[in-house]
Order: structure tokens, then C-alpha cells, then sequence
């Protein structure tokens, strides 16, 4: 793997069974005969090796379509993948690096149990037949209702194909008479659906009107009999119909489908948001938190062995990585390996010990302070502290202040680095000198919209220099429509039924973007701007931008790197808010970038667990 510019980029281990987020949404599927578990992981589709847990391929999403609709199927034995975006279905033959070919339909739902058919579909089914990669039969019209199939599936003779509606399960005799029959109904709507791989069987669980209860049962698809009801609602039936699995809160079970009498359960740290069966026996998969767990019944969970970690930077192009429990030197030049003792990692500091946060070299040390390790997004539920103890070599402790805008904002605080300590409010940034204690300025940190002035931007996150020259800040706020009529149609009736309807202010709709802008503040002499720039962008007519998730620099502070929420890392000169070099070799939220000491190399971790090291460009 190369960097844009040609660049040496180098994995450090691969993550074991780790997704990049936590969503409930998307698929699960196991191949035990391929050794396979495929998932959705934050639009794209993850394949792991089910024998060393490690990921065996990644499937980008469509640039130019939403990432969160995609869908996935797999064939029974392995051989056939497709995966549905909004406007079209690829399918992929294994090994999965190439597309075999296009369906014009826009969700991956099912393959027939002889791997020969599959189904996908816009609003109804299709059914497509693998050979001649021809479309085979379509549902009609009249079988389906305005909205799309909650989940589809094949019968057993691949002769019929059954799928969930709001209250219904219908089967399509799609092979002989075409008919399309109920065959079970529901009085309440159904909210999830699974269908079993291998036998005529339904996980159906239900939400009465107006009630977050949920009540599930078990039907039999070819009698339309349904089990007395359970109240679970993540749920799936083994391909032989004998276990179920469900998922509740943070308890797994597994339950003899015949008898009710638990298999196989366990408790878990995180919720559990997917369960699935293998297709071929008696495997259980299941998603907890950003973990993908794999059970064998009835012996119990799989291990896997904990892969290679980052442990720090020793020199320029020599790192420190753990691997197998021990440590060990890596030296990029020539990838040669050797042990290393793990006093070469202590930061060289005569700190005391309530200034456990120290800063790149170790000149600035200080007392943790609550907001700086707490992700951006839940910096709120944390207190604000006004003040911040630090220590420095040449003036010992000082106590330095700030004013927080309140318990609940977003303010992150403070940030040490480069012989400095800031503290930053929603209005204003206050510069100290570490060493001294002194305040040597301030500086203006609210960005009004240029159209809508008084709606001002919340303060995001930030980074200082280690070489002290620079101060970034990234800010965000809602991006409000320009002034003007906010509804086409312009009469008083629309206008006011729009402004109500969208609040980007206090109520922060789904309907409203976020706009973030990056703040390069110079810090030499008087602390002034030196440029700004907008870091966040669409995926073409997603408008959920991809956000800046994390940011640092360079050692020298010619570079400024921010990660983004799409695995995109942008590099960015600070001299000028020129052109950006764009990397583009993680797929999940960028958590870590931390450069070597001479600035060559730098290191970068997703969400997933995947860990680069990487050249910088010049």
C-alpha cells in the first residue's frame, strides 16, 4: 500500500473482529464453510477471517450515494456477494475484488439456497438469475404496498420467495402461478423481521400503535402458525430451525427453539445491536458495542490472539510496537526488528505526580483536566474546570484560569503544548505562558455565520503546536439556509409550516447540516489568524457531511493533519489555507495522528482498530 504521493504506508496489525462503530444498523452474516463473517461497518462491507479474526477485505461504498443504505447479501457457499446502495445492486464474485455485474435494483436482500437466484429490489422484489445475470421475475404491482420490504428471503425449494411487509408476511409463488398470498398477519405493525437461511421460518417481532413494547413471535411459514409470544425484539432462528438467539439489552441468548430452555447466554459490556446464525451449522454471531463476537454450540466463544499495537515513537523512523506481550523496536528504513526495554517510552520529565498530563517533549505538564480526553460529542455531560494547575521546569506550579461558558456546553477547555496553555470558551481563546503564568493574550473565537450573524458557532476541538507556533481550532454550527423566503411556494401558510419545521438552532433537526471550520491562529508575538478554511464536504448528495474528528501537528508545525469521521485524512500546509493532500487508507472515524520526532513518518488510528504508519507528504 502507497500514500498518494507514493509513500510507504505500513499496517501495524490488524484489529480482531472490531467494527468502526457501534450503529445497529446494517447486516450480519456467517460462512463457516468459507470461513467467512461478512457485516456492514459505517457504509462499507467487512469480511473477516473467521479463523484468526483478522479482516480479509473491505468494500467501499458508492461515492456518490448514501453510505448508510447500503445492504448486503451472500450466497450460501460463498461465491456471490451483492451489495445495494440507492440506485443500483453490484454483485461481486469471490474472491470479491472484482464486480461481476449490475442489477438496476437498489437493496441486496437474499440468494437462493442452491446459489443460482438472488433477490434484491427497489420497491418490489426482483429476482435475478446468476448465469445469465438476467432478470428473472418481478414482483407485480399489486403485491406490495408504497413502502419497501422490512426482509426478504427464499422458501426452501427456491421456488417461492416470502417477505415482511407492516403487517404482513406474503409469499410470492414466483416460479409457478405468480400469485402472491398472505401468510400470516399481524394486528399490530411489524418493526423487525429475520428470516431463517435454511428452513420455512420467521423471527417477527411487533409494536403496538402508540406503545414502545415489543412483543415477538416464531412462524411457521408454510402453516402460518405462530409461537406463543416473547417480548424480545433482536432476534434470529438458526438455519436449522432448531435455536433461536436473541439480543436484549445487554444479554445474549441462545434458546432450543423446541423446548424454550436456554442453550448458550452471556452478559455484555455493550448493548447488543446484531445477532445472526451461519447459513451451514450451528454458529452464532453477534455485535456488541464495536465488537463482533463468534460462539460455537455449545463449547462457547471464540478467541482470537490480540493483534500488533502502536506503543509510541523512539527516534525519526524507529517505533515502539507491542506484539505477541512484548515490546519491540521497528526500524521503517529497513523493517528490521529488535527488543527494546519500555523505559525508552517514559517521557524524560522531573514532573511531579498530580501533573500526569504532559505534553509532546515534556516542557508543559499538568493536572488532567476533565474535557481534555472526553470525545467532542459528550464534552457537555462532563464539568467544565475554569482551572488548570500546570507545571513547567523553569517556573514550577501555577494555577491558570478561564471563564466556562456553562455546565452544559461544548467547550473543551484546556490544551497545553509547545511551552503554552489555553483555555477556550465559546467567545474567546486566553493564551498563557506556562513557564511564567502570565497571560499573554486573547483571542476571538466566535464565528458568526456571515448571513445570519447572531447565530454563532460552538467550539469543536483543538490542537497546539509542539513547537508552540500554531493554535488550531475547529469550530461548528449548524449550516442555516441563506436569507430569504425559506419556502418556494411563498405564501404565509408554507412559510410558517417550514420555520417550524426546522429548528438548526436549539432543536438541531436531521434535516439540518453541520458546517466546520478549521482556525490556523499564529502564536509568535501578538496571537493573531492567520487563515481559515471549511474542512467538512458531502458525498455527493448525502448531506450528512464527513466531519473532522480529530486534528494535530507536526512536529516543526509545517504541517497541519486532521482525520476525518469517513477515515479521510487531510494534510494541510500551515503557511497557506492552499490546497489539501488527502489520504485515503482507513475506512472508519480517525481517533490518533501523531508524527514522528523528525516529522518523515506519521502514525494514524481508526475506529475500527486499524493502525498506519505512513510518510508524510513534503
Amino acid at each position: 500500500m502507497k500514500t498518494d504521493t507514493g509513500g510507504d504506508v505500513i499496517g501495524i496489525g490488524q484489529p480482531r473482529m472490531q467494527l468502526a462503530d457501534d450503529s445497529s444498523l446494517g447486516g450480519l452474516a456467517l460462512r463457516t464453510r468459507a470461513g467467512l463473517a461478512i457485516a456492514e461497518d459505517a457504509g462499507w462491507i467487512t469480511l473477516w477471517n473467521l479463523a484468526t479474526g483478522e479482516v480479509s477485505r473491505r468494500i467501499e461504498p458508492i461515492p456518490e450515494l448514501d453510505p448508510l443504505a447500503v445492504t448486503f447479501a451472500i450466497s450460501p457457499d460463498a461465491a456471490w456477494l451483492a451489495i445495494g446502495s440507492n440506485s443500483k445492486t453490484r454483485v461481486f464474485s469471490r474472491p470479491f475484488d472484482q464486480i461481476a455485474f449490475t442489477a438496476s435494483c437498489s437493496q441486496a436482500r437474499a440468494f437462493s439456497h442452491d446459489s443460482k437466484l438472488f433477490v434484491c429490489h427497489g420497491r418490489l422484489p426482483e429476482v435475478w438469475n446468476l448465469s445469465d445475470r438476467k432478470l428473472v421475475a418481478k414482483a407485480p404491482d399489486a403485491a406490495l404496498p408504497l413502502r419497501m420490504p422490512k426482509a426478504v428471503q427464499f422458501s426452501t425449494d427456491d421456488r417461492s420467495l416470502y417477505w415482511a411487509t407492516d403487517h404482513d408476511l406474503i409469499r410470492w409463488d414466483f416460479a409457478t402461478t405468480g400469485a402472491t398470498t398472505s401468510v400470516y398477519k399481524s394486528r399490530d405493525e411489524i418493526a423487525n423481521a429475520v428470516f431463517s437461511e435454511g428452513s420455512n421460518t420467521a423471527f417477527v417481532s411487533t409494536r403496538p400503535s402508540g406503545s414502545y413494547k415489543r412483543a415477538s413471535v416464531l412462524v411457521d411459514l408454510t402453516s402460518g402458525q405462530a409461537s406463543a409470544s416473547a417480548s424480545e425484539y433482536t432476534g434470529a432462528v438458526s438455519s436449522s430451525g432448531k435455536y433461536l438467539i436473541y439480543g436484549a439489552g445487554t444479554e445474549v441468548r441462545v434458546v432450543d427453539a423446541a423446548t424454550s430452555k436456554t442453550v448458550w447466554s452471556a452478559k455484555q459490556t455493550s448493548v447488543v445491536q446484531r445477532v445472526a446464525f451461519a447459513s451451514d451449522v450451528d454458529l452464532v454471531g453477534f455485535v456488541a458495542g464495536k465488537r463482533l463476537n463468534i460462539v460455537d454450540l455449545p463449547t462457547g466463544p471464540r478467541s482470537y490472539d490480540a493483534p500488533s499495537r502502536f506503543a509510541g515513537w523512539l527516534a525519526e523512523g524507529v517505533v515502539a510496537i507491542e506484539r505477541d506481550g512484548k515490546l519491540e523496536q521497528l526500524t521503517l528504513a529497513d523493517r528490521t526488528w529488535k527488543p527494546v526495554d519500555r523505559s525508552a517510552l517514559a517521557v524524560k520529565t522531573d514532573a511531579p505526580a498530580w501533573a500526569s498530563w504532559i505534553a509532546p517533549g515534556g516542557a508543559v505538564a499538568a493536572e488532567p483536566s476533565p474535557r481534555h480526553d472526553v470525545a467532542p460529542d459528550v464534552r457537555s455531560s462532563t464539568p467544565c474546570a475554569a482551572k488548570l494547575r500546570v507545571w513547567t521546569p523553569k517556573g514550577g506550579a501555577k494555577v491558570l484560569a478561564m471563564t466556562c461558558t456553562g455546565a452544559a456546553s461544548a467547550d473543551p477547555g484546556w490544551e497545553i503544548g509547545g511551552g503554552w496553555a489555553v483555555g477556550v470558551g465559546t467567545r474567546t481563546a486566553i493564551m498563557y505562558d506556562a513557564a511564567s503564568g502570565r497571560r499573554v493574550g486573547s483571542l476571538n473565537v466566535e464565528r458568526p455565520r456571515i448571513d445570519k450573524a447572531k447565530f454563532a458557532h460552538a467550539f469543536w476541538t483543538m490542537a497546539l503546536s509542539p513547537a508552540g507556533n500554531f493554535l488550531a481550532l475547529i469550530s461548528r454550527g449548524p449550516e442555516l439556509p441563506p436569507d430569504g423566503n425559506p419556502d418556494p411556494r411563498e405564501d404565509a401558510m408554507h412559510i410558517a409550516e417550514s420555520r417550524d419545521k426546522i429548528d438548526c438552532v436549539t432543536n438541531m433537526s436531521g434535516e439540518c447540516r453541520m458546517e466546520y471550520f478549521l482556525t490556523l491562529y499564529i502564536l509568535a508575538g501578538t496571537p493573531k489568524q492567520a487563515w481559515q478554511a471549511r474542512v467538512e464536504h458531502k458525498q455527493g448528495p448525502d448531506e450528512r457531511a464527513a466531519q473532522p474528528s480529530s486534528v494535530a501537528f507536526d512536529h516543526s508545525g509545517k504541517h497541519l493533519i486532521v482525520g476525518m469521521s469517513d477515515g479521510e485524512i487531510q494534510v494541510m500546509s500551515t503557511s497557506t489555507a492552499g490546497p489539501k493532500h488527502v489520504e485515503r487508507f482507513h475506512h472508519g472515524p480517525i481517533l490518533r495522528l501523531i508524527a514522528s520526532p523528525g516529522d518523515g513518518w506519521v502514525f494514524s488510528e481508526d475506529a475500527a482498530g486499524q493502525q498506519r504508519l505512513w510518510r508524510l507528504p513534503p
